[in-house]
């Protein structure tokens, strides 16, 4: 069971399951979501199972962002946020990434990972067929607000533009 919309708890005092199963609770590392294994013991026709989950109800989070045919995934770390953005398609994606002012942001374009300190304003950008690359520094909220793809992409002579 995946993203149920239910606060995780510690202990075991907050859900019960019928007799001949077993719920083993899982709370899903970066978004704290509740996802959980329902053991039992199915014998040969129809079977009955209740789980009940007794704790606040939660809308389970998502690490996900999208812009088009861009695509990312945005964990947080420590206070910092770090996202793996990358293309939906079979062919390189141009995007803007706009950095709030206030914020330091860095990028880091496949494939050589090599740090390019974004400063606050806009931003053309492009990741290659295939690739990948990491944008530190704004939340998953700040990210999807400042990310929009180009179309035609916007291809650099090396590296990102500012």
């Amino acid at each position: 069971m995946w993203d149920l919309p239910r606060e995780w708890k510690a202990g075991d005092s907050w859900f019960s399951v019928s007799d001949g199963a077993r719920f083993v609770p899982v709370k899903v590392p970066f978004t704290n979501n509740l996802s959980g294994v329902l053991v039992a013991d199915l014998k040969a026709g129809k079977n009955l199972l209740t789980l009940t989950i007794d704790s606040p109800p939660r809308t389970p989070a998502t690490l996900d962002v999208a812009a088009g045919n861009l695509r990312g995934k945005v964990f947080e770390r420590d206070g910092r946020a770090m996202a793996y953005v990358y293309p939906a398609v079979p062919w390189e994606v141009g995007f803007e990434l706009t950095v709030p002012a206030g914020k330091s942001v860095q990028y880091y374009a496949a494939p050589k990972g090599e740090k390019v300190d974004l400063p606050p304003g806009t931003h053309n950008l492009v990741i290659a067929k295939d690739q990948w690359s990491r944008i530190v520094g704004l939340s998953r909220e700040e990210l999807a607000a400042n990310l929009s793809e180009v179309t035609p992409p916007i291809s650099p002579p090396s590296g990102p533009t500012h």
